[in-house]
């Protein structure tokens, strides 16, 4: 738009402030595309982060496990909140007592909190646990000998490398690794 404007030495022409319709539109147009490319690569990060932080929170989990099992030279076990599904949370319990089981609450050590979202944790086929837990010996093998430890967690509708493989070597080691999903 342009305004006409009289002074002593004639007329001349200025613009005016602001922005014309045809600006606004294409503006608009502009931002709806960067949105609609954004947004599905904002939620693909977002659940890499949470399955990062959850396999993260569970190999802790299992460390410390270690650590208490050497530090008490006693048996420490890492075990599910309901036997069939780890899903739901987990605790730490080493027999503080000296009784043969690891059900007093002396026992407990540690809570861990359930998976966020709808986050599914998975036996993974290299899996040979002989018990539903984890358990470390004095030395901070995983006890039974001969026994390993592997989950994979992953969200459905997966896409990518958005799986993670969580492991524990019958040597104690542990592992979070990325996979491709199935």
């Amino acid at each position: 738009m342009r305004k006409f404007v009289n002074t002593a030495r004639g007329s001349r022409t200025r613009s005016a402030a602001g922005f014309t319709l045809v600006e606004l539109v294409i503006a608009l147009a502009v931002l709806l595309i960067l949105l609609a490319v954004g947004i599905p690569h904002s939620l693909s990060l977002i659940t890499n982060n949470r399955l990062t932080s959850q396999a993260n929170e569970m190999a802790q989990a299992f460390s410390i496990a270690r650590n208490e099992a050497i530090n008490r030279t006693a048996e420490v076990r890492v075990v599910p909140t309901d036997p069939a599904d780890w899903t739901k949370g987990w605790s730490l319990v080493a027999d503080v007592n000296k009784d043969g089981d690891f059900t007093d609450t002396v026992d407990l050590v540690r809570i861990g909190n359930p998976l966020e979202g709808d986050s599914t944790l998975a036996a993974d086929a290299s899996n040979s646990l002989t018990n539903s837990y984890v358990a470390f010996n004095a030395r901070g093998a995983l006890a039974p000998l001969g026994d390993t430890f592997a989950y994979q967690l992953a969200v459905p509708g997966c896409v990518g490398p958005q799986v993670r493989l969580v492991t524990v070597a019958a040597t104690g080691r542990i592992g979070v690794g990325r996979l491709s999903c199935p």
